[in-house]
């Protein structure tokens, strides 16, 4: 019977993917260790349930400006509650993902992590900071949403120096 379950399981895990990101990479690159992405928006788009990706140490600015709503923005990433899809720090590096460098924020309600519709995926070891107030009462800055994302795990999260909110836990 232990023979027959391993079978029925191993069909999931073969075609699972590991990715890398890091801050000398490309999003045109195929995600290698070799040849890393470069930034974390680029894990929405390619992976599936039973993938790892692995985001190298460094700080990570955004490169959407000032007026940007979402920083990163990780949608549908659809894992299994037996086959999650896992995206951490590589082992023994801080990643760190940064938005001093974009001013005051002029999107009235402004994210630095915009995660909705991933059910069952695993973040861990990764830092958010540095996304200003607004100025005003137009709105204010949040750090970290996860909405809409039954089952998922956030380990070893920091979120620092946000104008508003940390975390926003919303139908998850």
């Amino acid at each position: 019977m232990k023979k027959l379950f391993l079978l029925l399981l191993l069909p999931c895990y073969l075609n699972a993917a590991t990715y890398y990101v890091a801050t000398t990479g490309s999003d045109n690159n195929p995600g290698t260790i070799l040849q890393p992405f470069k930034t974390w928006d680029k894990l929405s788009a390619v992976m599936v349930a039973g993938d790892v990706a692995y985001i190298r140490g460094g700080i990570y600015y955004s490169t959407k400006g000032a007026s940007a709503c979402r920083h990163i923005n990780w949608e549908n990433m659809i894992g299994q509650p037996n086959n999650y899809i896992t995206i951490q720090n590589y082992p023994g590096e801080s990643p760190i993902f940064d938005c001093s460098n974009i001013g005051i924020p002029t999107c009235g309600y402004p994210w630095i992590m915009y995660m909705t519709n991933c059910p069952y995926v695993k973040v861990k070891g990764l830092h958010v900071r540095n996304l200003d107030q607004i100025r005003g009462d137009n709105g204010f800055s949040r750090g970290w949403l996860t909405d809409s994302s039954p089952g998922v795990i956030l380990e070893q999260i920091e979120v620092d120096h946000i104008g508003g909110a940390g975390f926003i836990l919303q139908g998850s």
